[in-house]
């Protein structure tokens, strides 16, 4: 799968950067299912402390367990 070109071309010219947006988005679905710890979504998007992977989450409606 993929997302088409024109798509990609809105969405980048939204100023949206798609590749970190996609990886925010399956961090979150995968917190969320179980499938990731919050280490885990650490490491995954960069953070380097507890309390951003804990604000990231937060900001999009889910309470760390």
């Amino acid at each position: 799968m993929y997302i088409p070109d024109d798509i990609a071309v809105q969405l980048q010219l939204s100023g949206i950067d798609v590749s970190r947006r996609l990886l925010e988005m399956v961090a979150l679905e995968g917190y969320k299912s179980g499938e990731l710890t919050a280490h885990q979504v650490c490491k995954m998007l960069g953070f380097e402390t507890h309390m951003e992977v804990d604000g990231f989450l937060k900001a999009h409606g889910i309470v760390l367990e």
